[in-house]
């Protein structure tokens, strides 16, 4: 949906502290911004 919307995704964390998001990753934060 955020795609439709028009954003593209910055970058996936596993958690609010940063931890990378690996294939071993229970959760997952999403950080999206709109294009310039």
């Amino acid at each position: 949906m955020a795609r439709i919307a028009g954003l593209e995704r910055e970058r996936r964390l596993a958690d609010w502290d940063g931890a990378p998001f690996t294939q071993d990753s229970t959760k997952h934060i999403s950080v999206w911004r709109k294009p310039s």
